[in-house]
């Protein structure tokens, strides 16, 4: 049995809250959380740092993921329709239909890493993407690219019968957020239904990118066969230090340059929220 209880600090009126850097792989989803006190190898990138030192530690040379936010009837009729027909009507008519009902979108996240006896390296790259309205002409939504650099470390601690593990991640990321009002969203799926490439279909919607450097902490209590977790991400709350171009220009430039174009600074602060985990 789990018992997995959390907290997210709530943010000012002014602050735009980022989403959390979190590949959905199906290992972690599938636990819901739980991982805040089961934590070690890879999963300590992402759950609780303190894993690092647990056994069972991993280097991982490649990890790679995807997924859908859709139904699962949904997704195999997709997969059916674009073998079948590519990026097609048929196609669209189903992304319309979960667009209408919810809301639809696709993420992928590729990753290298090395968590084992008290030490943890990576580099993972998290795309995700989500869209929704209450037609597919008045939908809207949002396309984010994040490349995080983990480096941290975990020690055991002995405390009587209990084996404590305590560590701690710092996180730099760097972030494209592309927001896809309607118009942009609407131009896109054209684009893309025309046969045009992802990156030449967003071109003329605007992006906010930059930098953001986060610190997690936890810890991890091993009695016989009990486990006790504790996680902090994200502490005090990340902010993105954004800058704003359109997508167009922000391509050109880190394609030719490997560098972001300066921009215009935003009006609003960036933050992922901090994010805390007990489990048991």
């Amino acid at each position: 049995a789990v018992l997995l209880l959390g907290a997210v600090m709530v943010l000012p009126a002014a602050d735009v809250a980022e989403a959390a850097f979190m590949p959905m792989i199906p290992g972690m989803m599938g636990q819901g959380g739980a991982a805040t006190a089961t934590a070690r190898g890879w999963d300590s990138f992402f759950t609780n740092p303190a894993g690092y030192s647990r056994d069972g530690g991993t280097f991982t040379v490649l990890e790679a993921g995807a997924w859908l936010y859709t139904r699962p009837d949904q997704a195999i009729a997709l997969a059916q329709e674009y073998i079948a027909g590519g990026a097609g009507p048929g196609l669209f008519t189903i992304i319309n239909d979960e667009i209408t009902g919810g809301g639809f979108g696709i993420g992928a996240s590729t990753g290298i890493g090395y968590a084992a006896k008290g030490l943890g390296l990576g580099m993972v790259i998290v795309t995700d993407s989500y869209f929704w309205g209450p037609t597919m002409l008045g939908m809207g939504g949002d396309v984010t690219a994040t490349v995080g650099f983990m480096g941290g470390m975990s020690f055991p601690l002995q405390a009587g019968p209990a084996l404590i593990h305590v560590g701690g991640t710092l996180r730099p990321m760097v972030r494209i957020h592309t927001l896809l009002p309607n118009a942009d969203a609407l131009a896109m799926f054209t684009a893309l239904q025309a046969g045009d490439t992802l990156m030449v279909a967003m071109g003329a919607a605007d992006a906010v990118y930059g930098v953001g450097v986060a610190l997690d902490v936890g810890a991890i209590a091993e009695l016989g066969w009990f486990t006790f977790g504790l996680s902090i991400r994200d502490i005090g709350g990340t902010v993105f230090n954004y800058s704003t171009d359109d997508f167009a220009t922000l391509s050109a430039v880190f394609g030719s340059e490997l560098r972001l174009p300066p921009g215009s600074p935003v009006t609003h602060r960036y933050v992922i929220p901090m994010d805390v985990s007990l489990g048991v």
